[in-house]
């Protein structure tokens, strides 16, 4: 907050409060307008995408627009940043490892046209041979 109003008086220094005021309220409005533009691009680029993938690619652009539409020149810094593809990247990566969502490498996950299931087979068992007994036979050379 303190930064906020550092930042604003500094402003307000050069340019005067009338036009950052108005500079405030135009950033205000053309952040509502770009909030629905993006989330418009956001969900048709999304379609494709499943999980998290899908959640990331249109989370960000909507905070992003929430941030710009919000009163005050920090948090439309932080909704600019929030276009970064590298900063979207960490995020996503940290959200894993918070979330116990990294996935084991030791296992894979294969589409169902490319494995089969094979049914256990019951293994045969040979009948026992049956010996005769070696009494009263000759022994054989």
């Amino acid at each position: 907050m303190l930064l906020e109003f550092v930042l604003l008086e500094l402003l307000a220094a050069r340019l005067g409060w009338g036009l950052v005021l108005a500079l405030v309220s135009l950033k205000g409005g053309l952040g509502l307008i770009a909030l629905v533009l993006i989330t418009l691009l956001a969900g048709r680029a999304a379609r494709g995408r499943q999980g998290l993938d899908r959640l990331a690619a249109l989370s960000f652009p909507m905070a992003s627009g929430i941030l710009i539409a919000l009163p005050g020149l920090i948090p439309m810094l932080f909704g600019i940043a929030l276009f970064s593809p590298s900063l979207r990247k960490g995020v996503v990566a940290w959200w894993q490892r918070r979330s116990g969502g990294a996935e084991d490498p030791r296992f894979l996950e294969l589409p169902a046209t490319e494995w089969k299931e094979i049914g256990a087979k019951k293994t045969r068992r040979k009948a026992k041979s049956v010996k005769r007994p070696l009494e009263g036979q000759p022994p054989s050379v």
